[in-house]
């Protein structure tokens, strides 16, 4: 496996020998296994293990390799496997950017039992993914300069409004100063351990 990070660490990229390929296959058709033996469970769950009550039909299309996605489970597999290697060269999106949806870098990240954005919250995620989207040609150290210079800038009316209803921004002042600090400390770590110097 290698791993090699970018200026924006949402973007690092994960390359995988051919063995490791093949094992994150088998993990993901063991999911999808699992995924349907919990509905067979959940079948006889519900009706407290009686099988009298238990519909067998539909427990028997459940446990038919075909019934996953209506192809072959093997076909499923596939296609996530061919997403999952291209997720991996792509960016972080989802929950860990404070998105209201599930990450599939994380998913496949948490598979191989590795995580680029370590010690990362949700709330600095955001900011970074904001502050590359802006400018796809930031280099860190302008991120992290940009970061330092919102110490000192006054919010934009936009801003103020949103944040009348909450008291006023002033008192927030010392939280968002403090997540600031949090995120450019995480960043200068970031540069001088994952990013070489050539």
């Amino acid at each position: 496996m290698e791993i090699i990070y970018q200026q924006n660490p949402l973007t690092t990229k994960i390359i995988l020998n051919e063995e490791e390929k093949t094992k994150i296959w088998y993990k993901i058709k063991e999911e999808t296994l699992i995924q349907l033996l919990f509905s067979t469970h959940y079948e006889f769950l519900k009706h407290n293990y009686d099988i009298t009550k238990v519909n067998i039909e539909k427990v028997k299309k459940i446990l038919d390799p075909n019934y996953y996605i209506e192809e072959p489970i093997d076909n499923e597999t596939t296609k996530r496997f061919q997403w999952y290697m291209e997720e991996l060269e792509s960016e972080h999106s989802g929950d860990c950017t404070a998105c209201a949806y599930t990450c599939p870098k994380c998913q496949v990240e948490n598979m191989l039992e590795i995580d680029t954005i370590n010690g990362l919250s949700k709330d600095m995620a955001s900011k970074i993914n904001t502050l590359f989207t802006e400018n796809k040609d930031l280099t860190i150290e302008q991120a992290i300069e940009i970061l330092k210079d919102d110490h000192n800038k006054i919010p934009d009316e936009s801003f103020i409004n949103v944040w009348k209803d909450k008291g006023g921004w002033e008192e927030f002042i010392p939280q968002f100063k403090k997540e600031n600090d949090n995120l450019i400390d995480w960043l200068t770590n970031y540069k001088e351990t994952k990013l070489i110097k050539k």
